[in-house]
């Protein structure tokens, strides 16, 4: 009801990710609200808004809007994660009568943004990447640009190539990458926004085993790039393609399997030497692509 629409936005969506076999994540902004009286607005005393038709009581903008819009999401959707966010003037008290609403869908994963010093599954650090993983589960949120939703003039497009290499050093350090995309007010997504995202795909496309069901690197970070692993398997994500022709992996009292290239036409067996040191791989003279190449090295442990 709230736009000329007038029909349910979020089922289609829950249809198309069980069609796909996609998860679905629903974002909820539980006490900033721009519409409804008593809503916590940024900047504002508790009970104020910029307009008297704004003004309210946030206690009975819980009990008549927050808890019940969650209770419809919750009891409602076969989600699997609830994005808090925004919890202005969220204490303990009003974020206890939130989280017995979390029981309607049973495992559902959520972060720390609900207010009340609640943790949640995971932390969020915004729009920035962590210097060094973290001993928690967590996930960078960041834009395209340098906006949230749509703004005509923002044209601060991150390139895909910076997209591409935030990904993998977020992965690298065990980390999820949530990537934000602003629509316009006709609901349609801005060009710059699908050329990236189909640069990204693309990438994927050659190089998603790099990233999917992967963990943080189990080195210290390369002058040349990023690791990520997998049981097994090692990803050298090189930023920088080698001069000398060679690339030198830590990687010791192991039996090495297979050391291949990943490229648009397939995967390249690579040479390699094993020293006491580590590895060396021998490249290509040309990388392959400099978003960056993904050398894949599988390995198992060495027999005593």
């Amino acid at each position: 009801d709230a736009t000329p629409y007038g029909k349910d936005l979020l089922r289609p969506l829950e249809e198309a990710c069980k069609k796909h076999g996609m998860k679905l994540g629903f974002y909820y902004s539980q006490a900033q609200d721009w519409t409804h009286p008593g809503g916590a607005k940024s900047g504002y005393d508790e009970g104020d808004g910029w307009d008297k038709a704004h003004d309210g009581d946030f206690d009975e903008y819980l009990d008549e809007i927050a808890i019940p819009q969650v209770r419809e999401i919750l009891g409602g959707y076969d989600i699997d994660v609830l994005w808090w966010d925004t919890p202005r003037w969220m204490n303990k008290a009003r974020a206890d009568r939130l989280l017995p609403l979390l029981d309607l869908r049973p495992g559902i994963v959520w972060n720390n943004r609900l207010g009340g010093d609640y943790k949640g599954c995971f932390t969020t650090p915004e729009q920035r990447i962590p210097d060094t993983g973290l001993d928690y589960d967590w996930e960078t949120c960041m834009t395209l640009n340098k906006t949230w939703g749509y703004k005509s003039f923002d044209h601060a497009w991150k390139t895909p190539e910076t997209l591409i290499r935030n990904l993998v050093d977020i992965a690298s350090k065990g980390g999820n990458f949530l990537l934000n995309v602003g629509p316009t007010k006709e609901g349609e997504i801005p060009e710059p926004s699908i050329k990236s995202l189909k640069e990204i795909g693309a990438w994927m496309k050659v190089n998603g085993e790099a990233i999917y069901g992967t963990t943080a690197s189990p080195f210290e970070k390369p002058e040349w790039g990023r690791y990520t692993k997998k049981p097994g398997i090692l990803y050298a994500h090189v930023f920088e393609w080698p001069a000398i022709g060679t690339l030198e992996i830590p990687l010791k009292d192991v039996t090495i399997k297979s050391v291949r290239l990943l490229t648009t036409d397939g995967p390249v067996p690579l040479e390699y030497e094993t020293a006491d040191d580590g590895l060396k791989v021998h490249v290509t003279k040309k990388c392959p692509d400099p978003i960056p190449s993904v050398v894949v090295i599988e390995y198992a442990a060495a027999a005593n």
